[in-house]
C-alpha cells in the first residue's frame, strides 16, 4: 500500500484507471477509497507508537475495518478515549472498548 502511496501520480492514476474499468466504478472514486484506506491503515499502525487508543465509529471505519459493507466514501470518523490524554473519559468510548470496537 505505501509503495503505492509514494508512486508517481501518473502510476497511481494508471492504477485508479485499471482498478475502476475492472470493478465498473470511476477513478476518482478509487483513488478517494484508497486514500481512505491508507489514512485508516497509518493512524492505527500510531497505536503501536504509544498514541491513544482509537475508535472506529461511522459506516466508512466499520467497513474497512469489518468488511460490513462494500462502500466508497469520502469521510473518516474515529474517536479516542479522552481519559488516555488526562481527561475525564467519555462512557459511549468505555462501551466501544467494551464491545471489542478498538484497535
Amino acid at each position: 500500500m505505501d509503495k503505492v502511496a509514494v508512486s508517481s501520480r501518473a502510476d497511481r492514476e494508471a492504477l485508479s484507471g485499471q482498478t475502476g474499468a475492472a470493478r465498473g466504478v470511476a477513478d476518482a472514486i478509487v483513488e478517494k477509497d484508497f486514500w481512505v484506506c491508507w489514512t485508516l491503515k497509518r493512524l492505527f499502525s500510531l497505536r503501536q507508537e504509544g498514541m491513544p487508543t482509537l475508535v472506529f465509529k461511522g459506516g466508512t471505519s466499520l467497513s474497512k475495518a469489518f468488511g460490513a459493507i462494500r462502500r466508497f466514501s469520502e469521510d473518516i470518523d474515529l474517536s479516542f478515549d479522552r481519559a488516555e490524554l488526562g481527561y475525564a473519559g467519555e462512557s459511549l468510548t468505555q462501551e466501544y472498548i467494551a464491545r471489542g470496537l478498538v484497535v
